[in-house]
């Protein structure tokens, strides 16, 4: 058996309450090695000899009394079986050193020893009771004490686990821990406070020092340490302790609760505890707690106990914004402002905290478990106890919780009412009595369905103005679209009527026309179309004429009529519009590129459309200048359509056009590519279920298409 094993036996054996125990325990485990059982009984002996100082009260009274005056204890001497190797902590009560033990195994523990003028035969009793309802804590997250006596110098120590950590505070800070995590490890605090409370043990002296934070396998583990110190070793304030020093405090003034300053030890209960839970939890959310030490700097111990009586807290979520920077209170992982960690702390948290600090111990939690209970709900998103919410904010949380089970459950009610209020008017019609009892129920039905209703139809408003805005949205910009075209139409047929009036009347703008004799200044012309009459827009029918019936070129205009003629021209344009907008020259789409760049900006689906029609208008010239410039208008296009996966169609659609002009240019390693990539995509579309819609197939139809036409059509040269 190894030294290790031995050790594993001895830690076991010493957890066993009675000698019967732990014979039993040496026969079980080493009854086949005779030597191995006398070692192990060795040690334990040894092990019992050490702590028998304390075995009586009276003999550990009798062995202080007579100890008084003793050399206080330094790193490298002996306190009992420990030789301190290095001070670690010091605080109110006492001094803590990192010590190894000698006897009757070797191992690294931590040995505080109590300060000088606390070690009175009232302490020492208090303490040795107070030692038998620490044996009984049995917590993974309490630091055990190992063992415990009197110093040379008459000063009680204690041999407690040596916990190798940081401060919860200081660990939170230093690993930037966001607030959930903070929340979770406070739960756990809050669970080791409640498993003492049970045991009849208050701490007393719950901070963050108290409180240390260890890694197992990577996993942060609270350990609370101190744990029946504070009891054990504390007195009443009388009016002698109002001039000690104030190191000798029983508890920290930050941390300590209304009661414990009072100026009596007396009636103190778990309710204690929990309100320094909850300074510990404000200051976890907020890096401060509600008394700063700048509020009793420089103060009388009277003054301070009156601070922590009367001071109101401030609420942690109005503090934080206030006073503190964000990167203080949340993960930097969250890169969250002042105002978002407010955000998080706002409501529920607050009302948690303020609970746990409330001056009333009455208005705090009942217990220990009890704020970790109602810390864990907020966790999982659950109405909280803390804030006496009302019948709205349960209602909120539930449905938001169980949405889909709430709206069948609300089904369910209402027919089931329904069904009731049947059954029950069948069954009373012929009593007064049941009458009544209907009358009630029908009332209690009525108050049910109007609250159903109410909820149905703020759902139902509530969907259908976001349809409505969502549908607004793409009238109106379909609109905007439409109005663009019928504008653009407009000023390509003022162009096209000008140009052709011009040479219609042999001049231009500027020059001298032979026909009107004089300077014309033309800004359209008269187009006629079926079901428009000149006259129905004022225009004398003399002046009216059709470019293109060369028998009424003898027609003289006048210049005054000119006005009146462009109105007609204009309405005359939008009539034709409506019938050949998808069969325009080159030159309308150019226009419309640039109305639509103006209305919608240079990177919208509308004018990536635009530019389809601009290029598919060029290559009906069969010129390749008229190929080039197609190319690059069906390039700008698929830029615009690329980062909206919404518009894989029109993306495809506009490849598989650049792949064909690609073609025609004689360019067809980049159409093979362009053409490939195309029919990938619709091929993964295919494959994901979109079979039944027929934009897939005639997009494929397409592209086969066009692969077929480039192995007869021939290749656009420049000339």
């Amino acid at each position: 058996m190894s030294l290790q094993s031995l050790y594993d036996l001895f830690d076991r054996i010493l957890e066993l309450p009675t000698e019967e125990d732990r014979r039993v325990f040496l026969e079980r485990e080493c009854g086949e090695n005779p030597e191995r059982k006398k070692e192990l009984a060795e040690l334990v002996a040894a092990h019992f000899r050490g702590n028998a100082i304390l075995e009586s009260p009276t003999h550990a009274i009798d062995f202080i009394a007579g100890s008084q005056g003793g050399q206080d204890e330094e790193e490298g001497s002996m306190v009992g079986n420990y030789k301190l190797l290095q001070k670690i902590g010091e605080g109110g009560m006492g001094v803590v050193f990192m010590a190894e033990q000698l006897r009757p195994i070797r191992r690294k523990v931590a040995v505080k020893i109590i300060r000088e003028g606390m070690h009175s035969k009232q302490i020492i009793a208090r303490f040795e009771a107070e030692r038998e309802a620490l044996a009984r804590l049995d917590h993974p997250n309490v630091t055990r004490i190992l063992d415990a006596g009197v110093a040379t110098s008459g000063r009680p120590f204690f041999a407690m686990e040596l916990v190798r950590g940081t401060h919860i505070t200081q660990y939170c800070k230093t690993h930037r821990i966001a607030i959930r995590e903070r929340l979770e490890l406070l739960e756990k605090v809050c669970m080791v406070i409640h498993h003492a409370h049970q045991k009849g043990i208050l701490h007393r002296d719950i901070k963050p020092s108290n409180v240390m934070i260890t890694l197992h396998d990577g996993v942060p583990v609270p350990k609370v340490i101190d744990f029946g110190i504070a009891k054990a070793l504390d007195r009443p304030l009388t009016e002698q302790t109002l001039f000690t020093r104030y190191g000798d405090l029983i508890g920290t003034p930050e941390y300590m609760s209304p009661e414990q300053a009072e100026m009596s030890g007396l009636d103190l209960d778990v309710r204690t505890d929990i309100y320094s839970l909850g300074v510990l939890l404000y200051e976890l959310l907020t890096g401060s707690t509600p008394l700063t030490a700048d509020q009793i700097q420089g103060k009388g111990l009277l003054k301070i106990f009156e601070t922590i009586r009367d001071s109101e807290a401030e609420i942690p979520s109005l503090r934080i914004t206030r006073t503190l920077s964000a990167v203080e209170t949340v993960s930097e992982k969250q890169h969250a402002n002042t105002a978002s960690a407010r955000n998080m702390i706002v409501g529920e948290l607050d009302w948690i905290t303020m609970k746990a600090i409330s001056k009333d111990r009455n208005e705090r939690y009942e217990s220990a478990a009890a704020m970790a209970k109602d810390i864990r709900r907020h966790l999982q998103g659950e109405p909280v106890e803390a804030a006496a919410p009302t019948f709205a904010y349960r209602a909120k949380k539930f449905y938001q919780k169980h949405r889909s089970v709430t709206l069948v459950a609300s089904t369910c009610a209402l027919l089931l009412l329904l069904s009731t209020a049947l059954s029950v008017y069948w069954a009373i019609a012929s009593n007064h009595q049941r009458e009544l009892v209907q009358e009630q129920s029908k009332e209690l039905m009525t108050k049910s369905v109007e609250l159903n209703e109410q909820k149905e139809q703020l759902e139902s408003l509530l969907e259908r103005a976001l349809l409505a805005e969502k549908r607004a949205a793409g009238i109106a910009r379909n609109e905007r679209y439409k109005a663009a075209r019928v504008k653009t139409s407009a000023r390509y047929f003022e162009e096209d009527t000008e140009r052709r009036i011009m040479s219609f009347v042999g001049g231009g703008k500027d020059n001298p026309s032979p026909l009107l004799g004089g300077r014309v200044d033309v800004q359209t012309a008269i187009i006629k179309e079926p079901g428009l009459d000149p006259e129905d827009v004022g225009i004398p029918r003399e002046v009216a004429f059709n470019l293109e019936a060369p028998s009424e070129k003898s027609v003289a205009i006048r210049s005054n009529d000119f006005p009146m003629i462009k109105v007609f021209s204009q309405a005359a344009g939008v009539i034709r519009f409506e019938k050949v907008q998808h069969n325009m020259p080159p030159r309308y789409f150019e226009l419309l590129v640039e109305e639509l760049r103006r209305e919608f900006g240079n990177a919208d689906p509308f004018v990536a459309l635009a530019l389809y029609e601009y290029a598919t208008s060029l290559c009906e010239n069969p010129v390749a200048e008229s190929f080039v410039q197609a190319e690059n208008h069906l390039r700008e296009a698929i830029s615009i359509l690329e980062p909206m996966p919404e518009e894989l169609a029109d993306r495809i659609k506009t490849m598989i056009a650049l792949g064909s002009v690609l073609q025609k240019q004689g360019k067809s390693l980049q159409a093979e590519a362009i053409l490939a990539d195309a029919n990938k995509s619709i091929e993964r579309e295919l494959a994901s279920g979109r079979t039944d819609d027929p934009t897939w197939n005639e997009l494929q139809t397409k592209l086969q298409k066009v692969n077929e036409s480039t192995r007869t059509s021939p290749v656009v040269t420049t000339p």
